[in-house]
Parts: structure tokens; sequence; C-alpha cells
């Protein structure tokens, strides 16, 4: 994956300016015209989530058309999820959850796997995920914007949580059950176990006595995985998350259904999180660029409706993305729009005069009306420390 992933990059400003323009075109002419007033409620942010809409129904559509694919690996079950917290109510448990999870995955990924104990360090673990899961079903952004908001010094605690939250995120779109959710985001968080120590990603594929090497960490997860009896879906992220869909990758050149539903999804998370975070290359992409690049590769290096139905979830403006208005002013995406991609919920932090303030401004960008048209002109990278929203929420211990 680390190794396409770079030479995609040289794809990505110009599959990114798409994204730019069709956020920009239609918004330049209204810059600085009018002054930003709140149009949402912040306790309403979420209550539209509590209410089957058609979209729900078509994603379990959906998700039955990409699970029959896999129908002799797969429990056939379809468990419909529902949110039932808001954003707001979520948001202060999912931040215990996510410090847990963080807890958990310090003991279990930096243990010495000849020790007795750690088997009780991954039971621990399990525990952790499960409440990740918890969260995840009642309200599937919280987490999200949380982890967004805390980022790590130690990257590959960082890229591991990361994958186990969005394989979690990804299996409640396509309707796992919760007992599955929780082995996905246990395979999410040791898909790379089988790795001796951090490396410099972006460098070590360029030499390629390193990168042969580096490749070795699949067969070693794998032992690790088998050692400590981790289930068929955990084994089958661990071997599979650097195969292809067209048969390109490694180590066994696996394609399509030889990779498994639970393989294919961690090929396509994995990717997504190591392109934002620069993990494997020189600089972090902003969400819709990494999209961009990703469907530039759909049906080669992606399964394709698994790779539609993850943008879907994600969006092109993800929850806890920062984003500039065509007002000027600054904010962070807070939940997604499921039939407006382009128009999420924005929580404005900076006015356009570059002021923080006082008291955040909440604007759902589908409910201001065409000829007032409020649109995203470009994401800011997380890199910039243009603002901090941790003291925007308050931390509940319900």
């Amino acid at each position: 994956m680390i190794k396409a992933a770079v030479k995609l990059l040289k794809s990505t400003e110009s599959i990114a300016g798409v994204f730019h323009e069709i956020g920009s075109a239609v918004t330049s002419k209204n810059l600085g015209r009018f002054r930003l007033k709140e149009n949402h409620n912040p306790g309403e942010i979420i209550n539209s989530e509590l209410t089957p809409t058609k979209n729900e129904f078509l994603k379990i559509a959906k998700a039955k058309v990409i699970r029959t694919q896999f129908k002799h690996h797969v429990n056939n079950e379809l468990v419909r999820h529902v949110a039932t917290r808001s954003l707001m109510d979520e948001v202060g448990k999912a931040k215990l959850v996510r410090n847990e999870l963080l807890q958990a995955a310090t003991a279990a990924l930096g243990h010495d796997f000849m020790q007795s104990d750690i088997h009780h360090s991954i039971d621990i673990t399990k525990e952790a995920i499960a409440e990740v899961v918890g969260s995840i079903s009642r309200n599937p952004e919280a987490i999200q914007l949380v982890n967004k908001i805390q980022k790590l010094d130690n990257l590959s605690y960082q890229h591991a949580i990361e994958v186990s939250l969005m394989m979690i995120a990804f299996g409640r779109e396509l309707c796992l059950s919760n007992q599955d959710l929780v082995e996905v985001g246990v395979g999410g968080l040791l898909h790379d176990i089988g790795e001796s120590k951090p490396i410099d990603h972006a460098r070590s594929v360029r030499n390629i006595t390193k990168f042969k090497l580096y490749k070795e960490h699949v067969a070693a997860g794998l032992v690790i995985a088998n050692q400590l009896q981790h289930s068929s879906i955990v084994k089958q992220i661990i071997q599979n998350h650097h195969e292809y869909y067209d048969g390109s990758g490694y180590p066994n050149g696996r394609k399509k259904g030889q990779i498994g539903l639970y393989g294919n999804m961690v090929i396509i998370v994995d990717s997504y999180a190591s392109l934002v975070s620069g993990r494997c290359c020189d600089k972090p992409l902003t969400p819709s660029a990494a999209i961009g690049v990703m469907n530039a590769c759909r049906g080669t290096k992606f399964h394709p409706q698994m790779l539609d139905q993850f943008i879907q979830m994600i969006g092109m403006f993800p929850v806890g993305a920062k984003v500039k208005l065509s007002t000027g002013d600054i904010g962070v995406v807070i939940k997604q729009n499921k039939q407006w991609k382009m128009k999420p919920v924005v929580m404005v932090l900076i006015d356009s005069k570059g002021k923080e303030l006082l008291s955040p401004i909440h604007v759902d960008l589908q409910l201001i009306s065409d000829s007032n048209a409020i649109t995203i002109i470009k994401e800011i990278a997380h890199t910039s420390n243009t603002f901090a929203i941790d003291d925007y929420f308050k931390v509940t211990h319900d």
C-alpha cells in the first residue's frame, strides 16, 4: 500500500483541484457580501439522525449487495444501526472511551508478545474496543471528532487507533453485528502488529532492501495472531492489509474476493488513514485530496462498491475537518448531511477578521438558501494550529 500510495501522489494536485472548484465556483461571488449568522440550534444538531431516512434504507441495500460477494466468509446477518444520542451528549463519553482505548492499545502494542500476561492485555483491549463500538453505535460522529481533536505524539499508536475507529465505523456502515464490529476494531488496531518497531514509512519504501524487510511484517503479524488465537476476522485483516483488489499487493498477490470482506475493508481504511496523516508520503493530504487519490484507483487498488460506501460514510469534508467558508469564517465540521455531502454542519470558531469567537456559531450549510449560499472554499491542514476546539465540548461521565 505504501509504495503504491507514494506513486499516486503524483496525481494528487490535479484531483484535489477538482474538489476545490466544486466548493468554490459557486461561492466566489458571495465572499464578504453578508455576515454569518447562526441558522441551526446546537441542541438539534443530531436529532435528524434518530429517525430512519431513505438514505438509511439505501445504505442497508448497498451493504447487502457488497456482502453477498463474500457470502462464504461472512455472517449473513444485516444489523441496522441507528444513532440514539446527540453529538453533544455523546462527545464527552466518546472522550473517555477513546482514552481507555489509548491506554489499552499502548499496553497491547508495546507489549513483549512472548510474555504470558499478553492474553490479559488483549482481553483489556477487546473490552475497550467493545466500549468504542457502543459509542459509535450511539453516535458514529462523536468519537471521530474526538480523535481529530486529541492527536497523539506516537504516530504508530495514532495510526493504529485511527484505523481501528474507522474500521468500526465502516463495519457499522456495512451493517455488521456488534460482535463483528469488535473483531474488526481489534483487527484494525493490530493490523501492523508484525512491525518490530516504528519506521519512517515515507522514506523507507524508497530503499528497496528496507522495503523487502518491511514487507515481512505481515507474516510476522499473522504468527502473533495465531499465537494469541485471534478470530478469523482479525487474521484476515492482518494478512491482507497490504493486498490490492487487482492483485498488485503483497505478500500473496491476492485479488477481489480472495482478499475477503474484512481484508478489502482494511485496504481502504489503512490507505485513507495513511494519506491524511502523511504516514506514507512527505506531507499529509486533506481528506478531499486523499479521497481523490483513492477514487482514481477505484476498481484497481480498491473494491469499487466498498470504496463508494466508504466515501459515502466519510463525506467530502469529514467530521473534524478544519474548513474555511466563503464568508471568510473558519470552523470545524461537526456533522455530515447524508444527502448533501458538500454541505455539512460547521461549528464556526473564528470570524472573517481572524478573531476567535467567544461562543461558536453552528451553521448547517444545507439550510442556507441558494441566493445566500455559503460553501466551503478550502480545507485547512491539521498541521495548522489555527484553533483548538477541545474546550468547546464538555466531558460527561455517564
